[in-house]
């Protein structure tokens, strides 16, 4: 099977794609968001959701970029299975989001990181985001240029 990317807009499958995905978070995304089903009406109404297939769904991507004020995406979600990681889908993914966000008119990208996740960390600078701000004691800003 060839690697497949493909745009999810219904609330229903973004709920199965953010349960699919779950235990890959620090903290899992269960734990962090009170309504799965609730926050998938939301990715649903104001965001762009897409997957990407090699043998089997093996990564997804949820980003906004909407924000025609201050002209700025924001990418909430990434991930990829541990068994699909190294074989260069999250750059894939984002991808998609860069040229989503660039023909929406968009600046720039920016996203929360925790400080402890070191690879995603050196996996965004790798792809030119570079440190913003501090988000919390917990994470920080990320920013990239478009």
């Amino acid at each position: 099977m060839r690697k497949h990317i493909f745009l999810i807009s219904e609330q229903k499958d973004i709920f199965v794609t953010l349960n699919l995905f779950d235990d890959l978070f620090e903290p899992a995304l269960s734990l962090r968001i009170a309504d799965l089903d609730k926050y998938a009406k939301k990715l649903e109404d104001n965001a762009n959701v897409y997957v990407i297939e090699d043998n089997g769904t093996s990564g997804f991507i949820a980003f906004y970029s909407n924000d025609f004020e201050s002209r700025t995406a924001y990418l909430i979600l990434l991930g990829v299975t541990k068994k699909a990681q190294g074989k260069g889908l999250a750059k894939e993914l984002l991808d998609v989001c860069v040229e989503l966000s660039k023909k929406k008119g968009m600046l720039n990208i920016k996203l929360e990181v925790r400080k402890k996740n070191n690879k995603a960390i050196r996996f965004y600078e790798r792809n030119e985001f570079r440190f913003c701000e501090v988000a919390s004691s917990e994470s920080i800003y990320m920013i990239r240029d478009l």
